[in-house]
């Protein structure tokens, strides 16, 4: 598990920005950027004290692949020189997007959302990673380990699915807040106090069964307090909508 002397990332988003943050104080590492937004990239050099992918151009490295999902294939062919080996971040893409002239390649999916890039614990990152390639897999063993969180092999359908989930657990849950504040905001009550339940429902879910969790009047088939609810929400086509869906999803699961 040797440490590389280089590596060149390629992204100046908020993934990029998290990988830099953690890998910048790795002693005798040296730290190679690549980017089109020329203000993202003198930004993020200043900042993390790295070089341009300019330099050291006759050298091979691991180059990681912070790009969105579309940019891969375009990113990965434009850098395949520089590469030892080619590793991108993506929880939905093929490994195949790689270039074929890359024959170390892996794919690193981090379970995790980079809203605020410097807040990343990676020690609490669940790391999916897909690795063919015997240097790759070397590379890769030492990436996990310097980024600390726990790291697990899935094939790709697999590593699709828990991408599918992951959207239906975060970004759906998420996109429920954003409405539930909305709501709040109109009816001028405060949205801040919903913040202990919500902590309190996602901890329980370390240890319990959600459908062992579920509560309320779609839980107990209440319809009487459910129709109250939907006449409260005449006006709010968005909420009304996903009310009644999800009541007559979660009353027809614990009724059959």
């Amino acid at each position: 598990m040797e440490q590389p002397k280089q590596i060149l990332i390629a992204g100046t988003g908020k993934l990029a920005e998290a990988l830099l943050a953690q890998l910048h104080c790795t002693p005798e590492l040296e730290l190679l950027l690549w980017g089109r937004n020329t203000e993202a990239v003198n930004r993020l050099k200043e900042a993390y004290n790295i070089q341009p992918a300019q330099s050291a151009v006759n050298e091979k490295m691991p180059v990681l692949l912070c790009v969105s999902d579309n940019a891969i294939s375009e990113v990965a062919e434009t850098l395949s020189q520089r590469a030892s080996c080619m590793v991108h971040f993506s929880g939905s893409m093929s490994i195949d997007v790689l270039p074929k002239s890359i024959s170390e390649k892996a794919v690193c999916w981090p379970i995790q959302t980079f809203g605020n890039p410097l807040a990343v614990n990676w020690s609490e990152v669940p790391l999916c990673i897909e690795v063919p390639g015997q240097e790759a897999q070397e590379f890769m063993a030492w990436l996990c380990a310097t980024l600390g969180g726990p790291c697990f092999s899935l094939t790709e359908e697999k590593r699709r699915a828990l991408h599918l989930a992951a959207i239906v657990a975060n970004n759906f849950t998420n996109h429920l807040m954003n409405l539930s504040k909305r709501y709040c905001e109109e009816q001028q009550i405060p949205f801040e106090q919903l913040l202990p339940l919500l902590r309190q429902t996602i901890g329980q879910l370390a240890e319990n069964d959600p459908q062992r969790l579920q509560t309320g009047p779609a839980r107990r088939n209440d319809q009487i307090t459910i129709q109250k609810h939907l006449d409260m929400l005449q006006n709010e086509a968005e909420l009304s909508e996903i009310y009644n869906m999800i009541s007559r999803q979660i009353t027809n699961r614990f009724s059959s």
